[in-house]
């Protein structure tokens, strides 16, 4: 398969994920937490913890989870372009913090659901963990390449 079909694909793949990311971030309140609830539950059955302290790490461990797949998604699509290694990063992580800056925002004017600065940080550390092991997955491949040749 050529370059263009693989650059078409990725870009696919992101923007899915962006619109799964919106659309997890355009759930009212309600919604949120009853989703939230499903696996609160069985967290509480197991470990003896308040249900606010469940809750919590369960929703920022959805944050950590989606931003962290989108920071792998994005550098690898940024891989398609002629850019070097560093500002494969560089971009990748602008976009992603960006991208975390706008879900908030939006967030904003969901019904129940507040901004948070917090989860701004949260999505970008976890975004740019995606982006440093997609990076150095990517350079340990080429390097081991570049022996075997």
């Amino acid at each position: 398969m050529n370059k263009k079909y693989f650059t078409i694909l990725k870009s696919t793949a992101v923007f899915i994920w962006l619109l799964a990311i919106f659309l997890f971030s355009n759930q009212v309140a309600q919604d949120s937490s009853s989703l939230s609830r499903i696996f609160v539950e069985p967290i509480e059955t197991y470990v003896p913890a308040s249900q606010g302290i469940a809750t919590f790490l369960v929703r920022k461990s959805a944050h950590m989870f989606l931003y962290f797949i989108l920071g792998i998604m994005v550098y690898s699509l940024s891989r398609e372009f002629k850019l070097s290694d560093r500002k494969r990063i560089l971009y990748s992580l602008l976009f992603v913090f960006l991208y975390a800056i706008s879900d908030e925002f939006h967030q904003k004017f969901v019904t129940g659901r507040s901004s948070e600065l917090r989860d701004v940080f949260i999505d970008s550390i976890a975004g740019l963990l995606g982006i440093f092991l997609c990076s150095s997955l990517y350079i340990a491949l080429e390097r081991r390449s570049d022996q075997a040749t």
